[in-house]
């Protein structure tokens, strides 16, 4: 989860295509990652998850993908983090 700590695009993307075409689920990274970094927490990963609004340049990928999809994608995600940890 090298997104968290640095919020490049190039990881963003690679976290993109990894959960949308179900090669890793995000609940098994999560708990992988929390263990390496014992710091990690939802609010902390809702928060990065939400500065993808920030890339401005994206990297030329071999595999297309659109932003504005990738965009939504993490800030849905980055919702619903929110939300488990203060449900409405």
């Amino acid at each position: 989860m090298a997104a968290f700590g640095r919020a490049d695009a190039k990881d963003f993307i690679d976290l993109y295509f990894l959960l949308k075409e179900k090669r890793a689920d995000f609940d098994n990274i999560f708990a992988m990652a929390k263990k390496k970094d014992l710091g990690l927490s939802e609010f902390y990963l809702a928060h990065m998850l939400h500065r993808v609004t920030d890339i401005k340049n994206f990297p030329k990928t071999i595999k297309p993908f659109d932003k504005k999809e990738l965009i939504a994608f993490f800030l849905d995600l980055s919702n619903k983090l929110f939300k488990k940890i203060k449900p409405a």
